[in-house]
């Protein structure tokens, strides 16, 4: 029992499906072996699934990676007949599932943006059923870390270059601007694979997690475009206190209380948020 598996349970193309995606590849990259992703889907709204699958397909190599799709539907099944020696999941999962019921050695739990969600909306119930299991690991941010006493460990989710040298070479570059703020107006979270072609983000926070407090997680655009020799304006509007993207943007000494062009070059970003040797992650899994 010295798999590891990947769980993909959140049905967009956002920052969340391509943090797991881009550990895949990290992992393999490090000699991680018998290392699969499960991508669940609901095989009731299949029509619905489809897109998500082609968005997969279309926003990363996908034929590069050990991967299962599974029917949500029969989950039961699946706690039965996969044990793990260690699963990693987003905290995300908890927005479709009230428990988890995977076997497995060891637990990893990467952060998202739904945990400060959790906090000022529900209580922290579900940020404390996490902490609370059994061999679990919580890796996130330090704003995120306020939520926990214990099993949480500070990480920076790390980019992959299968991924971005697959948006570089695939997808010509457009002449437009994305400003984030039309976020706002859409219906979900998901990244249209469009705006990933144009050759400049206009910043600002734009998820709302209640009457006047926004939130960022990561921000993966901005190291995105930034990775990809685009231009990338920051404003500080929305900011309502400090979270994750204040945390990221800290690592390169970037006060996000400023207005400014953001210059983080290529190099820099490989440095700090690309894996090396000594990721917490691979020393969770080695050991």
């Amino acid at each position: 029992m010295d798999n590891v598996g990947i769980i993909l349970f959140y049905p967009q193309m956002n920052g969340i499906t391509t943090s797991l995606f881009d550990l895949y590849f990290n992992l393999k990259k490090y000699g991680v072996v018998n290392l699969k992703c499960y991508i669940f889907i609901d095989c009731l709204k299949l029509q619905e699934q489809m897109l998500y699958i082609k968005t997969i397909y279309k926003s990363l190599p996908l034929n590069k990676v050990n991967c299962e799709f599974i029917d949500i539907n029969n989950i039961d099944k699946f706690y039965k007949n996969n044990k793990f020696n260690v699963l990693i999941v987003s905290f995300s999962i908890t927005k479709y599932l009230s428990c988890l019921k995977f076997c497995y050695n060891k637990i990893i739990v990467l952060d998202s943006g739904l945990m400060f969600y959790d906090y000022i909306t529900n209580n922290n119930i579900k940020n404390n059923y996490i902490e609370q299991m059994e061999n679990v690991f919580v890796l996130g941010n330090r704003i995120n870390m306020n939520f926990y006493r214990n099993n949480y460990y500070l990480y920076y989710h790390k980019f992959s270059n299968e991924r971005l040298e697959f948006i570089k070479n695939k997808f010509p570059v457009i002449n437009q601007v994305f400003n984030e703020s039309v976020r706002n107006t859409e219906d979900t979270d998901e990244i249209k694979f469009k705006y990933m072609m144009y050759n400049k983000l206009e910043y600002q926070r734009w998820r709302e997690i209640t009457k006047g407090i926004y939130s960022e997680n990561i921000g993966k655009m901005i190291f995105e475009f930034l990775w990809l020799g685009k231009k990338v304006h920051y404003s500080p509007k929305n900011k309502s206190q400090d979270d994750g993207l204040t945390d990221y943007l800290s690592l390169f000494n970037i006060d996000d209380n400023v207005e400014q062009n953001l210059n983080i070059t290529k190099n820099e970003i490989e440095n700090k948020l690309f894996m090396k040797k000594d990721d917490l992650i691979l020393k969770l899994i080695m050991g």
